[in-house]
């Protein structure tokens, strides 16, 4: 199953070097056949898609947070739960900071929705469009962003570079289709990833049962 879930990653990495054109292009090299021949992808920076929100971020130290169920969002996703929240609307996160940006562990751009709490390692972005937000954040964590990095020890991406990143878009009713098919397999790679997830727990709970505990063991 884990095999499984890593050549659906590897489908969808394959699946959208196909969907989105090569650097210094402005075609894919796949294209839903109502839009062949359509008008080409135009070029533009980042900065200029979207709102950036990153004055109304507000870091807590962890011994200044009450706890809650307000999803506490950092430079990889939540880190924490706590009793309030700054934004409450469909955003898209990209790390600013952490070796993260190069190692690429996680996904380096994220979506959040509803109540949320984001604190001063992640840059928070508003679209006019979900759909928008879905095909650059798709984008983000296809392309190497190693140019857009300051910083040997800590790699950081700051405002000024963040604002700058080429991203190629196609008109809107093309960017919706594009956003409604990597939405489909994102759903079928997350109901993978949990299906790892149970196993493994599943796992765990039958090592638990077979074996004995260390007190059993010292008895």
């Amino acid at each position: 199953e884990s095999r499984k879930l890593k050549a659906l990653e590897k489908y969808k990495k394959g699946l959208m070097q196909k969907l989105f054109p090569a650097e210094g292009k402005t075609l894919p090299e796949w294209r839903f056949p109502e839009f062949r021949g359509k008008s080409e992808w135009r070029i533009k920076p980042l900065g200029k898609i979207c709102t950036n929100y990153d004055s109304r971020r507000i870091p807590i130290t962890e011994k200044d947070r009450v706890k809650g169920e307000i999803p506490y969002i950092g430079a990889s996703g939540v880190i924490d739960y706590i009793n309030d929240f700054i934004f409450d609307e469909d955003l898209l996160c990209v790390s600013e900071d952490g070796a993260n940006l190069v190692a690429r562990t996680y996904p380096i751009a994220f979506s959040i929705s509803g109540k949320t709490w984001v604190n001063n390692h992640a840059h928070v972005l508003k679209f006019s469009h979900k759909y928008t937000q879905d095909i650059v954040e798709s984008y983000l964590n296809m392309i190497n962003l190693q140019d857009f990095l300051t910083g040997m020890a800590q790699p950081k991406l700051n405002r000024a570079k963040l604002d700058i990143i080429p991203i190629p878009l196609p008109e809107e009713e093309e960017q919706q289709k594009i956003a409604d098919c990597l939405s489909e397999v994102d759903k079928i790679i997350t109901e993978q990833s949990n299906k790892v997830e149970q196993l493994k727990a599943h796992k765990k709970g039958l090592m638990q049962g077979l074996f004995p505990s260390l007190e059993e063991a010292d008895v």
